[in-house]
């Protein structure tokens, strides 16, 4: 899910928030079963990215994690993959 929709209960889903989903899925996936040159501490802590939820007056929320993913571009400097 996009880090919109995770963040406003209210948005309706677009384009975009699909094509998101896809990278954070695409992202996940190559994290977890690929092999890459990131230490097993630093590669858990970008999957809990996926997995972060909080609970506010509005319900459950999150996607903080996936906008600092998607802004801060770390994760291509810091993970190389074997090929």
């Amino acid at each position: 899910m996009s880090a919109a929709l995770l963040r406003n209960s209210k948005k309706f889903n677009a384009v975009e928030d699909d094509r998101e989903s896809c990278l954070h899925v695409l992202a996940w996936t190559a994290l977890r079963f690929t092999k890459h040159m990131c230490s097993e501490g630093d590669s858990s802590t970008f999957l809990r990215a996926f997995d972060e939820e909080y609970e506010t007056a509005d319900g459950v929320k999150g996607g903080d994690l996936k906008k600092g993913f998607l802004l801060g571009r770390d994760i291509p400097h810091l993970v190389k993959f074997d090929r």
